[in-house]
């Protein structure tokens, strides 16, 4: 029988499903089928985790008229799959929505979240090795950029983010029959004034 599921991050072929209360020493079983019904050939390889990582904050605080934006740094080593929470708080003046945009090297948008007042939004992003720039700003379409208050919590998802490679030319991982494993992957988040306040890695190679 299908078993209760949740689709969490959905890109460039990679998927992190999460199966709330999997029982010990079952064996489960994946299915893999066609959309469309067509008719071809395809490649599934897949890595487990126990452990659910849970979100650290990394950055709160208010944005206000006179400073409507925060910005952080995310340094990624490896390819990581990374949950961001973003939190905006009910404020006695009740000020806009809240949005949360990551930009690469080339100032170019790789993920974002809104949050309206009040409210708890979350999202995946895969994002490759590399530095990127986090804009926390307050979304004043509707209403005037008075005060908001926000909290932004981060978490690695995958030990390292996907599985390791396959060699086309040696399906079977060559002698003495396991490939190697991919090297460790992580953040760490640096507040706007540069301070270091939270950080993760995978385990490496056998750990």
């Amino acid at each position: 029988l299908p078993v209760s599921s949740r689709l969490v991050a959905d890109g460039n072929g990679l998927y992190t499903v999460v199966v709330s209360n999997a029982a010990a020493g079952v064996d489960y079983h994946i299915a893999v089928q066609s959309r469309t019904g067509a008719v071809g050939d395809y490649e599934l390889r897949a890595n487990f985790r126990s452990v659910v990582t849970a979100p650290h904050q990394v950055d709160s605080g208010l944005l206000t008229l006179l400073n409507p934006t925060k910005t952080g740094t995310l340094d990624v080593t490896g390819s990581a799959q990374i949950y961001f929470r973003l939190t905006s708080a009910l404020t006695p003046i009740v000020g806009p929505s809240v949005v949360v945009r990551v930009y690469d090297s080339t100032n170019r948008l790789r993920f974002q979240l809104l949050a309206r007042a009040g409210e708890t939004v979350d999202g995946v992003a895969l994002l490759g090795p590399g530095r990127y720039r986090v804009v926390v700003s307050a979304n004043g379409g509707l209403l005037p950029s008075i005060l908001s208050g926000f909290s932004l919590a981060l978490a690695l998802l995958t030990d390292p983010v996907g599985v390791p490679p396959s060699d086309p030319n040696n399906p079977s991982g060559g002698s003495p029959g396991q490939p190697p494993p991919p090297p460790p992957s992580g953040y760490n988040y640096y507040n706007d004034r540069g301070y270091y306040t939270w950080g993760e890695q995978t385990p490496t190679g056998g750990a």
